[in-house]
């Protein structure tokens, strides 16, 4: 297995958890595929990305003026 994948049953699971985690029920997610539960996580690996680069960039406009730096 490649770094920084997982296995089918991996990402089934981990999908799983997070559909519930925001109100699914187990009922529902027995009609997804496995490409479902791929893009469910391709999603949410994706907004958590984006979440952690605006995070960043939050800091550096926070570290910019306590130095005094000039916005550009």
């Amino acid at each position: 297995m490649a770094k920084g994948t997982l296995s089918p049953q991996t990402s089934l699971l981990l999908a799983y958890g997070l559909y519930l985690a925001h109100g699914g029920t187990p009922e529902d997610f027995d009609r997804f595929s496995q490409e479902d539960a791929d893009i469910m996580l391709a999603s949410y690996t994706a907004y958590r990305t984006f979440e952690r680069v605006e995070l960043i960039k939050g800091f550096a406009q926070v570290i910019a003026k306590m130095f005094g730096a000039e916005k550009r």
